[in-house]
């Protein structure tokens, strides 16, 4: 078996008829990185795969010579080559989700060059726009979720894709990507943002810190370039927040998102009452995606005082039946807050 290319999960997937696919075996194979020696019981917990499942892709991992068992799984020679060379994995943070999900999170010590380096950026952007919806989160926040995907595996070896980037997340990715291990561990970074202002100022940042980052205008009320349908890993928004909003770029994110289970996005959005929050799980289910987890009170923003400068983090997965509503259309809704957008027109 061919183990020099990302081909290589797909055929252990295959063969041992894991639900979760490539991106499981992707998961199995960074729990056993970061947490080596490791049980098949241990993998499960972080997993949340089942043991038999788990016991299925350790046999076939170490007939590919990808595994050893002493005091538990270990990565084999090959193996860590194979997860640093082809899935791009890095360095462990010696943090846990546990420990950025903790409500009094502060960024450790070690990485207050990156804090620096983003409160930097966050001051000299440009003033946000308010008939854009735009209120960029702290550069702390902006880290905070970069270091939640890294975590979750939602950074190396991934195709990721800011659908609008006034929190400026797309340089906190690349700031924690060169910390543990360089900006390569990204293969593919793209911004889809609307407003000039932001393309240019990301761009400047990225020509200066060799940072690989595409910025691409695009307004998301119009379909998306052929292009892009399909090729990503991974999204990242923070919408509108208005239930329109919150739809479009949902949709727009299926799009973008290659068309297999487990892909990964994360969706921050503003905390609504129970009778509204209903209007999002009807969207959620609609689009195909399940809700992994919700952080409530993540995101801190600077002077959001509509929003109480906070708001959710969604961790949302693909299932087998995503769908886009608005696939090669143009989206004629309002989807801005100042204009009191409605959903009850778009999720019938």
């Amino acid at each position: 078996m061919n183990i020099d290319n990302n081909n290589f999960l797909a055929q252990i997937a295959e063969k041992t008829h894991i639900y979760e696919g490539k991106e499981g075996i992707r998961s199995i194979l960074r729990t056993i990185y970061t947490h080596a020696p490791i049980g098949t019981k241990g993998v499960s917990k972080y997993t949340q795969i089942p043991i038999p499942v788990i016991s299925a892709v350790r046999r076939e991992l170490e007939q590919a010579d990808i595994l050893i068992r002493k005091n538990g799984m270990l990565l084999s020679d090959s193996g860590m080559q194979y997860v640093r060379d082809v899935l791009k994995f890095g360095k462990d943070l010696q943090l846990t989700k546990h420990d950025i999900l903790a409500p009094n999170f502060v960024v450790p010590e070690t990485m207050h060059s990156l804090v620096d380096q983003m409160r930097k950026y966050v001051q000299e952007a440009p003033k946000f726009d308010a008939t854009l919806d735009q209120a960029p989160c702290t550069a702390e926040t902006a880290l905070r979720r970069a270091l939640l995907m890294y975590v979750q595996g939602a950074i190396e070896g991934k195709h990721i894709a800011l659908i609008g980037d006034d929190d400026l997340v797309s340089i906190a990715l690349c700031l924690v990507a060169r910390y543990v291990g360089g900006v390569q561990i990204i293969p593919r970074l793209t911004v889809l943002e609307l407003d000039t202002r932001f393309i240019a100022y990301i761009e400047s940042i990225a020509t200066k810190q060799n940072f690989p980052i595409k910025c691409i205008r695009h307004d998301m009320r119009q379909s998306l370039p052929e292009d892009l349908l399909h090729k990503f890993d991974v999204i990242e928004t923070d919408p509108p927040y208005s239930a329109a909003g919150a739809l479009l770029f949902l949709s727009r994110g299926v799009e973008l998102l290659a068309q297999e289970p487990e892909k990964l996005l994360f969706l921050s959005f503003a905390h609504w009452p129970t009778d509204k929050k209903i209007e999002l799980e009807k969207i959620f289910s609609k689009l195909g995606l399940s809700v992994e987890n919700q952080h409530r009170g993540f995101n801190l923003y600077q002077g959001a005082s509509i929003l109480g400068s906070t708001s959710t983090l969604f961790e949302l997965r693909t299932s087998s039946q995503i769908h886009s509503l608005f696939a090669h259309k143009t989206f004629t809704g309002s989807i801005y807050t100042a204009s009191q957008a409605k959903t009850k027109n778009y999720i019938k």
